[in-house]
């Protein structure tokens, strides 16, 4: 299985001509996509993705992609590894989980095929939240793993198979450690 690398950062207070647009740059390309280079006239149509996610994207009151959208799905779904900096609220979560809830499609087997690492409890709840939103119209079992309780519910959850996994990186870890999840 290949390994993807998505890197969304928010950037704050950073001044200078050309900070409002996304950067990208690619591991593969070794060089930055120029911010603008897609056209602002693009849809969520236009990037390719499945009419699955088409019909939640519409109902999720999504219109037309946001700069960071436009410029970074194209590439994860080539599976280039991307790095993505963008102020807070531009659409980041919606720019690397639709390229991957494309890319798994649907339920497939018992051990996970993607995985999401998020430093806090709260930006786990709300990836997981917008995952179950975009794929809402597919069978893609998704889970959240966070502390602040005991691991068992979530144990319990991955137990029949799953195919998305978001999660704190601690708790990732303690489930992990315990061999409840398989890695491939």
């Amino acid at each position: 299985m290949r390994r993807l690398a998505c890197r969304f950062l928010d950037f704050f207070g950073i001044s200078g001509k050309g900070r409002d647009e996304p950067i990208l740059r690619t591991r593969r390309l070794g060089s930055a996509i120029i911010p603008g280079t897609v056209s602002n006239r693009m849809t969520f149509a236009d990037l390719g993705l499945s009419e699955d996610l088409l019909k939640a994207v519409s109902e999720a009151g999504y219109t037309q992609p946001t700069d960071i959208q436009r410029e970074a799905i194209p590439p994860v779904l080539m599976m280039k590894d991307i790095i993505g900096i963008a102020q807070t609220g531009t659409g980041k979560t919606a720019a690397f989980l639709l390229p991957l809830l494309q890319t798994l499609k649907y339920a497939q087997g018992e051990a996970p095929r993607g995985l999401v690492l998020a430093p806090t409890k709260e930006l786990v709840v709300q990836i997981h939240q917008e995952a179950l939103k975009f794929a809402s119209y597919t069978d893609l079992r998704i889970v959240a793993f966070y502390g602040g309780g005991g691991p068992k519910k979530q144990i319990e959850e991955i137990a029949d198979g799953v195919d998305l996994i978001v999660s704190t990186p601690g708790r990732f870890l303690e489930i992990y450690s315990r061999g409840h999840v398989e890695t491939k």
